[in-house]
Order: structure tokens, then C-alpha cells, then sequence
């Protein structure tokens, strides 16, 4: 048992040495925050156009 606990022990500290797959995990972080920013924007963007073009209906009703 110990000599599989040794084993899992170098693994992981090999792993964590290793610097391969950080810059995916990089880049995956990068877009998720890409992402989520241009939602907050486009449902921020929705709401302000949705109110100018209801205010332009509403003055084109009055006029006709």
C-alpha cells in the first residue's frame, strides 16, 4: 500500500511540474470570461434597445 502511495505522490508532483496543457487552461479561462462579458453586454444592449424603439412606435403612432 505504501509503495502505490509513493507512486500516486510522484505522479502528482510530476504533473504539477509539468506546464503543457497551462496555457490551454489559460485560454479557456479567457473565454469564458469573453463569453460572459458579452452576455452581460448584449442583455444590457437588448434592454436599451428595446426601450429607444418603443419610444420610436410610440411617436410614429402619435404622428399618424
Amino acid at each position: 500500500m505504501r509503495r502505490g502511495y509513493e507512486r500516486l505522490s510522484f505522479r502528482l508532483r510530476w504533473l504539477m511540474k509539468r506546464e503543457d496543457g497551462q496555457d490551454i487552461v489559460e485560454y479557456a479561462f479567457l473565454v469564458a470570461l469573453i463569453a460572459a462579458v458579452a452576455t452581460a453586454a448584449s442583455q444590457s444592449l437588448a434592454v436599451v434597445l428595446t426601450t429607444e424603439l418603443g419610444n420610436i412606435a410610440t411617436k410614429f403612432n402619435s404622428v399618424v
